[in-house]
């Protein structure tokens, strides 16, 4: 934001959302950020995402 010249409510404007979601994007402590929520933040500051997969799901797997 601060390269852009942009603060929070501009952002906010840019990303056709609340303040109030781009405070929680800001905080370190909300975990509920979404990836889409990310992305139109990235878009709005005119960055570029690329969203790569090791192919693991996550899943356990058996010992």
């Amino acid at each position: 934001m601060e390269d852009n010249g942009v603060n929070k409510s501009q952002l906010a404007q840019k990303m056709r959302t609340s303040r109030t979601v781009v405070n929680r994007l800001l905080d370190e402590k909300d975990t509920g950020v979404t990836i889409t929520t990310l992305m139109k933040a990235g878009r709005a500051l005119g960055m570029r995402w690329t969203l790569e997969s090791d192919g693991d799901n996550g899943s356990p797997r058996a010992a």
